[in-house]
């Protein structure tokens, strides 16, 4: 747990915001439906991400919000999930905290 809030302490909020809008309008420039996440691998396997913007954060299960954070600041904008099944997210208004059960 400690490893990934630190990952997720480093990550450039700027790169992923312009990886989301720029994954969101490809996915709306295809004809795809707009799912309310996308995986991780899906934004680096897409190339909207490098490697490098996910350090610590690799072979980790992942989804990112495609609404950018949601309307709260207590809204996940990230979420990974550790291999006990916890999750941990990265929250609308910058804050790391442990999430419920989903």
């Amino acid at each position: 747990m400690l490893s990934t809030t630190a990952a997720l302490q480093g990550l450039s909020r700027d790169r992923f915001v312009a990886a989301v809008e720029v994954s969101s309008r490809d996915r709306k420039t295809h004809g795809g439906a707009l799912p309310p996440t996308v995986s991780l691998r899906e934004l680096v396997t897409g190339g909207h991400l490098r490697k490098a913007d996910i350090r610590g954060l690799e072979g980790k299960d992942v989804t990112v919000s495609l609404g950018l954070g949601g309307d709260t600041p207590s809204d996940a904008w990230i979420v990974v999930q550790e291999s006990d099944g916890s999750e941990i997210g990265l929250l609308a208004d910058g804050s790391i905290a442990a999430l419920p059960g989903r």
